[in-house]
């Protein structure tokens, strides 16, 4: 029983970064002005190559689906490369693996969010949303951040984890 609960701890995070790299191949933010659509997956994002339809009906629109589509781009490029240096934390020993999994957990919902908030106007319209691909990647994330903490607080019994007291 306890090589099956060691195996569990060890793959949990990476399993969990590799589901979250996988939201990124789900519809993640759509704009919408007059008739302009512009829509991404997290990958297309990252890629910068975000699909657009439609034309402008009002002249004085013109290129802010685009621009506000194109500032989402270093985000979603950044919460990659926070899950996979939190996939890799598979290669740290324990302790270390759980840290760097959860920090790279918590990079990546700041970043998730930082998206959602250059890729939003503070006028209306245009009229941004994010998609399921956003908000499955936030949960798993945020999942994963939890369980790293609990593991954390467990280990306190053996001297290490995050320092915090248990209650």
């Amino acid at each position: 029983m306890r090589a099956s609960r060691t195996a569990r701890e060890r793959y949990a995070s990476p399993i969990g970064f590799a589901a979250a790299i996988g939201c990124l191949l789900l519809p993640f933010v759509s704009i919408s002005l007059d008739e302009r659509r512009a829509s991404a997956t997290g990958f297309q994002l990252v890629a910068n190559r975000p699909t657009f339809h439609g034309r402008y009906v009002q002249l004085a629109y013109a290129g802010e689906a685009e621009t506000l589509i194109h500032h989402a781009a270093w985000p979603a490029r950044l919460v990659l490369a926070a899950c996979v240096v939190g996939a890799c934390s598979i290669l740290l020993t324990r302790r270390r693996a759980r840290q760097a999994a959860l920090w790279a957990a918590i990079a990546a919902l700041v970043l998730l969010f930082v998206l959602r908030f250059v890729s939003a106007s503070r006028f209306h319209p245009p009229y941004s949303s994010c998609r399921a691909g956003f908000w499955l990647c936030a949960v798993v994330l945020f999942a994963v951040a939890v369980w790293n903490v609990r593991s954390l607080r467990r280990d306190e019994d053996d001297g290490v984890g995050l320092g915090w007291p248990i209650r």
